[in-house]
């Protein structure tokens, strides 16, 4: 056994509401800045993602109205009394119009303001809350406050950024992090666990018991707690404030008690049950492993969600569980640690009354394929080169003159679309993966190198690539991406994405024609080249095409990706 091999043996890897339940009267708590919302409220959640990219196009009239009056109560209903805005509404269809305006009013009010309009005296009335605050009641004076006046400019612009960035044709509803430039911007100290799935499952735990029940039960009478962070294999011990009954879940999601929730085909994992624990019992518990991937600085860690179920008549602590921290986890974690995979920049004019140039969007250098990824995302198809819910798909760092600003704000600024600059709102994801449909497409790039160059351990699953060649080899991602890990490449992962010095470049890059037989060693027999050419003489005639990159895998029975 060689030394690298030995060493890799002996390595040990070591309140709110009752709901149903009575209620009381909270203290008060901070607002947070990124969300505006009381982080002890019932309603504190990360803002979501999930509006149809074409409800904005569909809805253009509604939008052009709606820059010229306030969104209070009668301002609102007296726009939706005329009959050609209110047959935007009640179509049945994802763009149906009380949709797009759910988005708006939680992007440019605060929790304080519900609005309320009915479309007719015949229909029931909408009630829209504010979540974000962007041109709410706290707005800085430059943006101004959307209830009590008309929108200025400024306050147009930031409110099109928030409602483009929770845009996506999966109809995932996922928790993002938007950050807004400015100083009045800080990430949220805690985040609250997620009390709905990604494709819009509502949690039974968290719904209210029946009048009769006196307490909370497994299915029923929970509340959503908040997220922490751990080393996946290790101890957890957590300290109680309170005698309440926990429940610890996979990821930031909550979980019903055993519920494991299937993955997403190509990926792990991203919520499920870990333990329950009495108002009696200590809670410990192993910190989860094989649900999603960690943090990006931080792959062997990963997120555990807390449930607490409250006692009798609703009495709940203001802090059931105590913050804590260790050298296996944190409780609670902050947004800027729960939400580290820095997505894109939005920016644009949605009020624009133009239905061809709603706006723009730029891709963070996270992604291996960022037009492939945003085309996934904005048209759930990454083969769709064509794609245009949204405008521009360029590098954020071509498109934004001042690339990404300095914590904790962490925006990019003065970003380019339809020949000139805006102010839009960076989005950060929990995962790579959440808004993707396609593992290939939500493929990130590694780092601090590629698979193909020797030096320090790459994070498992920063690729599918890396992540088989961990699963055979953990040494690759715990302590040196040797030149073993490199070979590793090929014959575990069965991928041809690294050069063969002697055919000049990689299968799977484009570029000059190969030579039959270039590959052997180190592919075995013929070569996959010679496979290809023999059935696609132009491969080794003319060019290494796309058509050729294609057949690696059709021919060869190799990947790419």
């Amino acid at each position: 056994m060689s030394f690298r091999r030995a060493i890799t043996s002996i390595v040990l890897v070591p309140a709110a509401i009752a709901l149903g339940c009575g209620s009381e009267e909270l203290p008060k708590e901070e607002v947070t800045t990124s969300t505006r919302e009381s982080l002890r409220g019932p309603r504190f959640e990360m803002p979501q993602n999930g509006l149809h990219p074409d409800a904005a196009r569909v809805n253009v009239a509604l939008l052009s109205a709606l820059k010229n009056t306030t969104l209070s109560d009668a301002a609102l209903g007296a726009l939706l009394n005329q009959q050609s805005l209110a047959d935007l509404f009640y179509t049945g269809a994802a763009t149906s119009a009380e949709n797009l305006m759910a988005e708006i009013v939680s992007c440019a009010l605060d929790s304080t303001h519900v609005v309320t309009a009915a479309i007719s005296p015949n229909t029931a009335p909408f009630s829209w809350r504010g979540q974000f605050g962007i041109c709410g009641s706290t707005a800085p004076m430059w943006l101004g406050s959307w209830w009590d006046a008309p929108p200025t400019s400024h306050c147009l612009e930031r409110v099109s950024a928030c409602v483009l960035a929770r845009m996506n044709k999966l109809s995932r509803q996922v928790p993002i992090s938007i950050h807004v430039p400015g100083d009045d911007f800080a990430p949220s100290p805690k985040v609250r666990v997620q009390t709905t799935l990604r494709d819009g499952t509502k949690l039974r735990s968290f719904e209210p018991c029946p009048l009769r029940a006196t307490g909370p039960t497994d299915g029923c009478g929970w509340r959503a707690d908040f997220v922490g962070i751990c080393k996946r294999g290790e101890q957890v011990a957590l300290q109680r404030n309170g005698a309440s009954a926990v429940r610890v879940c996979k990821g930031i999601h909550g979980c019903e008690k055993d519920q494991q929730v299937p993955s997403y085909p190509g990926f792990q994992p991203y919520a499920g049950f870990v333990a329950q624990f009495a108002s009696s019992q200590a809670i410990e518990f192993m910190c989860p492993d094989g649900v999603g991937v960690g943090p990006s600085d931080r792959p062997e860690h990963t997120y555990f969600s807390l449930m607490v179920a409250p006692l009798p008549l609703g009495v709940v602590p203001s802090d059931p569980i105590a913050a804590g921290s260790s050298d296996a986890f944190t409780y609670p974690a902050s947004e800027r640690e729960v939400f580290t995979y820095p997505e894109g920049s939005f920016y644009g004019d949605i009020f624009s009354g133009s239905s061809g140039d709603l706006g723009y969007v730029c891709h963070s250098e996270l992604w291996r394929a960022g037009k492939a990824y945003l085309a996934d995302r904005l048209c759930a198809d990454p083969s769709d080169a064509t794609c245009d819910a949204i405008g521009g798909h360029a590098p954020c760092l071509d498109a934004c003159g001042l690339g990404l600003s300095a914590h904790p704000q962490e925006t990019y600024l003065k970003c380019e679309g339809g020949g000139r600059v805006w102010e839009g709102v960076t989005v950060f994801l929990n995962e790579p993966h959440d808004i993707s449909s396609d593992p290939a497409a939500s493929a990130i790039v590694c780092t601090p190198h590629d698979e193909c160059t020797p030096g320090a351990p790459l994070r498992d699953g920063c690729s599918s690539v890396v992540t088989s060649v961990c699963a055979v080899d953990p040494y690759c991602c715990s302590t040196e991406w040797d030149g073993v890990c490199v070979s590793e490449v090929l014959t575990v992962a069965n991928n041809l994405m690294c050069p063969i010095p002697s055919c000049g470049h990689a299968l799977c890059t484009e570029g000059d024609a190969l030579t039959p037989s270039c590959d052997v060693p180190p592919l075995t027999s013929s070569g996959c080249v010679k496979l290809i050419c023999d059935q696609d003489p132009y491969c080794c005639s003319t060019a290494w095409d796309k058509t050729c990159v294609s057949e690696v895998q059709s021919v060869c029975g190799k990947t790419c990706n």
